[in-house]
């Protein structure tokens, strides 16, 4: 269980899974908070459902399906990635536990971007670059996949 962990692995969970450690324990005591609100009130909340790989995958499906429109896939020749509907070429922000990850993967989705010196992509997630034309298949239709 992630509460009983010590905090190197809760670090390496969160590396393993290419989450910010810090944003992952902001969202803990998030979720803390609403549980306790809820409690308080009048929820009551049931068991958890068990985690499984096939309820992970269908999250991120989820979570791909909602961001597909901010989208990249990496450009291998030009060592970036290419965003698929402004067709400019962006970057993982520094600050982001997926930049300069070797292998880069091959798509992410992302929430926002910044321009400095390059377009860098904020709050990203890396995606499966297959499941992109299933899940937005207007877009990749067109061409500017």
């Amino acid at each position: 269980c992630l509460k009983e962990s010590s905090e190197a692995s809760r670090d390496a969970w969160c590396r393993r899974r290419f989450l910010a450690a810090p944003a992952v324990k902001a969202a803990s005591r998030v979720l803390k908070q609403l549980r306790d609100q809820l409690d308080a009130e009048v929820y009551v909340p049931e068991a958890p459902p068990p985690r499984d790989k096939a309820r992970t995958e269908a999250l991120d499906t989820l979570a791909t399906a909602f961001c597909v429109a901010n989208c990249a896939i990496r450009d291998a020749t030009r060592r970036c990635f290419r965003a698929v509907r402004h067709r400019v070429d962006v970057f993982v922000h520094p600050s982001s536990v997926l930049h300069g990850r070797n292998p880069a993967p091959d798509a992410l989705v992302y929430a926002s971007s910044v321009q400095t010196t390059k377009l860098f992509l904020r709050g990203v997630l890396a995606v499966d670059a297959a499941a992109l034309p299933r899940l937005c298949p207007r877009l990749f239709a067109t061409g500017l996949g």
